[in-house]
């Protein structure tokens, strides 16, 4: 079973490498899981998208990352899965709080970006 829990875009100005570095520097911090060893999947360093992985009882809790250019400036995506068997019991415990943080996750970002002499 694979699950969405969250997910949200948002635009910001500024350079889309800079606005990856923001955002990978962030690291997942925000997510406030503890106990979760997070491991960053394989991935090239300056790839657009990239996966943060834990381990979770029966399950894998994803975080996909996309950062490309837009309209604008820079359009930043992530959206939080979770797979396995197990997935439907953890679903109704995680997905509330990160549907709440990740819009604020995002938008640090942007602040971030915003206000960093590259941005």
């Amino acid at each position: 079973m694979k699950a969405r829990l969250a997910q949200h875009t948002i635009d910001c100005s500024g350079d889309a490498a800079a606005a990856r570095e923001a955002w990978r520097s962030r690291g997942i911090g925000w997510l406030a899981e503890p106990g979760a060893p997070w491991k960053a999947e394989p991935g090239e360093p300056e790839a657009p998208a990239w996966t943060w992985s834990a381990p979770k009882w029966g399950a894998v809790l994803r975080v996909l990352h996309l950062v490309e250019p837009g309209d604008h400036g820079t359009r930043i995506h992530a959206r939080i899965e979770l797979e396995g068997p197990l997935a439907w019991l953890h679903r109704p415990l995680l997905q509330p709080g990160f549907r709440s943080r990740l819009p604020g996750a995002l938008r640090a970002v942007a602040r971030d970006l915003a206000a960093s002499p590259q941005g």
